[in-house]
């Protein structure tokens, strides 16, 4: 497959992220006040019962996702956490039962896969059965306990001071790369005279005049609406320290697809002088690869404008764990950005979004960073 240019594949994907969560349906039956609410429950019977019939009738998750789309409009993974699909199963029975439609579920269900005879059952235990109370009247310090939940378990706090301070660090390190007046793409510093970015962002420059290119640091939009920019290089002579292409899947939109393992899509760039007063950022062979669902933070020149930051999840670990997607909104121009985890650790290399313009796009993609470490200290070029 001919290659195309992957600065294309920069889209906005967040929009699906602020979708309004269905009403959740509360059953209020008899007298209640102000302090009481209540919904049906389940018995401890009625859990296993009704955790093996959806094990049983619902054999991909992708295939009850289906069903609560249809049924509610409500999205799989805001129910449950990544995780084995006997457990997400689980999850979202207990989630959906404190949510007060336990019910409505079941007899969802029961319409759904009308040859699976238990979902008829517990519909029928269900519509005849008590309802539960969630919190009664007690003491302002109990109610007050009640409403504070952890919602994320698998996305623990950060400590402010902690993020606040990586994200600082990263911004500082983060550049325009620019050949003559034009921007190209987006970089970051990880070693003294060293700059990482995109090979497609990098190639490309391969033919253009060493004079022209060079990267600037510290452009930014302030407060008061003043434009500031700070420290401005020029490539080495011999600049192209090391270099992986991409795979021509990431053209593709299948999450089947596998990448070849080489197929990094980055570029380490030498300057022509150090860069003094900014701190690189560090590429760890051991960098986690995250789970889906983890938060995400990038800071970005999309289009050769001032510094922004973007925010988002993971939405997919693809490529047997060669490629991060995720809902984090880019442009041309954002290739090359620097991926922050939740903690402010770096964790990927953005390089491409959703090559499928027939619809609107679901995702943007990125490299893990740990691959690319590895490979830059296996060639012994970092």
């Amino acid at each position: 497959m001919a290659r195309r240019r992957m600065a294309t594949y920069q889209t906005a994907v967040g929009a699906c992220r602020n979708s309004p969560r269905p009403v959740i349906q509360r059953y209020n039956r008899g007298s209640t006040n102000d302090h009481m609410v209540l919904r049906m429950s389940l018995t401890i019977d009625q859990r296993k019962r009704l955790h093996a019939a959806l094990l049983d009738a619902y054999p991909t998750s992708g295939e009850l996702a289906l069903m609560l789309t249809l049924l509610r409009g409500v999205v799989y993974y805001d129910l449950t956490a990544s995780a084995a699909r006997r457990i997400e199963y689980l999850n979202i029975i207990v989630q959906i039962a404190a949510e007060g439609w336990i019910t409505d579920f079941v007899v969802g269900a029961a319409e759904d896969r009308p040859k699976n005879p238990a979902f008829q059952t517990l519909a029928a235990e269900l519509a005849a059965g008590p309802a539960s109370r969630i919190f009664d009247d007690g003491t302002d310090a109990q109610k007050q306990s009640a409403l504070q939940r952890i919602v994320r378990p698998d996305q623990p706090d950060a400590d402010a001071s902690v993020l606040l301070a990586a994200i600082s660090a990263t911004a500082d390190a983060v550049c325009v790369i620019e050949s003559g007046a034009h921007p190209q793409g987006t970089g970051f510093l990880v070693g003294p005279d060293l700059v990482l970015t995109n090979w497609h962002v990098a190639h490309p420059l391969m033919s253009k005049p060493v004079e022209d290119l060079s990267v600037l640091f510290g452009l930014r939009r302030m407060a008061d609406g003043a434009l500031a920019t700070g420290i401005r290089r020029g490539f080495a002579g011999d600049w192209l320290v090391a270099s992986r292409a991409y795979d021509s899947v990431d053209e593709t939109a299948d999450p089947a697809d596998v990448p070849e393992a080489l197929a990094l899509d980055y570029s380490l760039i030498r300057l022509a002088a150090a860069v003094e007063g900014i701190a690189p950022l560090t590429l760890d062979p051991a960098a986690p690869l995250p789970n889906r669902g983890t938060d995400l933070v990038m800071i970005q020149h999309p289009q050769g404008m001032p510094q922004k930051i973007s925010f988002g999840r993971i939405t997919a670990v693809t490529g047997e764990g060669r490629r991060l997607r995720y809902d984090v909104n880019t442009k041309p121009g954002s290739s090359g950005s620097p991926i922050l985890n939740h903690r402010g650790t770096l964790i990927g290399l953005h390089h491409a979004g959703d090559p499928n313009f027939e619809r609107l796009a679901r995702y943007n993609q990125g490299i893990p960073i740990g691959q690319i470490a590895a490979d830059i200290a296996a060639r012994g070029t970092g």
